[in-house]
């Protein structure tokens, strides 16, 4: 019976605070401080930088896609042959001219 008694305070415990918990996970960040709107020190960086006005949760600068890698030179090694630099029916085999 003590057991019984105490595997169900346990699952009370469990299932009244499990969403609590939950919930404190996922809290929307902070909004800024009352002191970042003070006119006076708005040019003060340390007073920004002390209150946290310039990163409110976000990125400090906004993302720049990076821009693909050119695709590897599919050009075959006969490209280069110098004797057939001026041959056209050769250039054409090969797709030199891609």
């Amino acid at each position: 019976m003590n057991r019984l008694l105490l595997a169900a305070a346990a699952l009370a415990l469990a299932v009244t605070t499990g969403p609590a918990m939950l919930g404190q996970a996922q809290a929307a960040p902070a909004a800024k401080a009352a002191e970042c709107s003070n006119a006076a020190r708005m040019n003060d960086a340390s007073w920004q930088e002390h209150y946290h006005c310039w990163n409110n949760g976000q990125a400090t600068a906004p993302t720049v896609p990076v821009a693909a890698k050119p695709a590897p030179s599919t050009k075959s090694p006969e490209c280069s042959n110098t004797a057939r630099m001026n041959d056209a029916s050769w250039q054409e085999h090969y797709h030199c001219w891609k």
